[in-house]
C-alpha cells in the first residue's frame, strides 16, 4: 500500500534531505526550510542530528509511513523513512508542506532503534494485554452480530419500507473506540458512524495498526424489537378495510 508513495515528490524530498544530512551539507538542508526556520537554532539542531547519525554504511532504506491532510487549506504530508545499518536502524520523520514543485521541508526528526519499524508494528497477539484481546474479539464479534441482525431483518415479515429503514440503521455502528495496536493507547470519538461497527487500518504516519469498534445499536435494538414489529405488521394486515 505504501509502495505507491515511494516515488512521490514528498518522499523524494525527504530522502534527499536525509542524504544531505549524511553528507554533512547543513547549508543545503537549511535552504530547504521556510524562511522563518532558517535560524541559528535550526543550524544547531541540524548539527546535532548529523552527530547522531550512525557512522556505519547504510545498507538500505524504505518508506514505512506516509500520511497527508489539509491544514488551513495547505496540503501537508508526513513522511517516515527507515534506514537499515549493520547494527542499528534509523527512522527519519519529516513534515512537508505545499504542492509540487513548490514543496517546503517544515521539520525533520531522526531516531535510532534496535528493531525495524515494520517488526515493531506488526499485527499479532503474542505478548498483548487483555485490552488488546477484548478489542480483537469485539472487532470480529460486532460485524458478525450486525450481519446476523441484517439477515434476520431481510427475512422478517415487516413492510418493505420499514425493513429498508431498519437495515440502514443496523449496518452502522455508533461512536468509535480506537486502539493503537502498537502502543495500547485508546481514543474515543463519540460522534461517528462506522460501517459494520468495526475497522482495522494502518496509520500512514507511524505504520501502527488501528483497531476501531462501535456500538451495534441498530442491530441490538432491532433484535430486541423484532417480534413486536412482526406482530404489529401481522395485526395491520389482518385489520378489515373498507367503509
Amino acid at each position: 500500500m505504501l509502495s505507491r508513495f515511494a516515488e512521490s515528490p514528498e518522499t523524494k524530498l525527504v530522502a534527499s534531505s536525509v542524504a544531505l544530512l549524511q553528507r554533512g551539507d547543513s547549508a543545503g538542508l537549511i535552504a530547504r526550510l521556510p524562511e522563518k526556520l532558517r535560524t541559528p537554532a535550526s543550524e544547531e539542531t541540524i548539527a546535532r542530528m548529523m552527530e547522531f547519525l550512525p557512522k556505519e554504511k547504510e545498507l538500505s532504506h524504505q518508506l514505512v509511513g506516509y500520511h497527508w491532510n489539509l491544514v488551513n487549506g495547505v496540503r501537508q504530508v508526513e513522511v517516515l523513512i527507515e534506514y537499515r545499518y549493520p547494527t542499528t536502524f534509523l527512522t527519519a520523520q519529516a513534515l512537508v508542506s505545499g504542492t509540487p514543485p513548490n514543496l517546503q521541508l517544515e521539520g525533520m526528526h531522526v531516531q535510532r532503534t534496535d528493531a525495524s519499524v515494520l517488526a515493531r508494528t506488526a499485527f499479532g497477539l503474542k505478548g498483548k494485554s487483555p485490552t488488546h484481546l477484548v478489542f480483537f474479539v469485539a472487532a470480529i464479534a460486532i460485524p458478525v452480530l450486525i450481519l446476523a441482525a441484517l439477515f434476520v431483518c431481510i427475512r422478517s415479515k415487516i413492510p418493505r419500507l420499514e425493513k429498508l429503514l431498519w437495515a440502514a440503521f443496523i449496518v452502522l455502528g455508533l461512536g468509535k473506540l480506537t486502539l493503537n495496536w502498537n502502543t495500547g493507547r485508546i481514543g474515543f470519538t463519540p460522534v461517528a458512524l462506522q460501517l459494520l461497527g468495526a475497522s482495522a487500518v494502518v496509520d500512514g504516519s507511524s505504520g501502527a495498526w488501528l483497531l476501531a469498534v462501535s456500538l451495534p445499536a441498530g442491530a441490538l435494538v432491532f433484535l430486541a424489537k423484532r417480534r413486536g414489529l412482526e406482530r404489529g405488521a401481522a395485526v395491520s394486515d389482518a385489520s378489515p378495510s373498507g367503509i
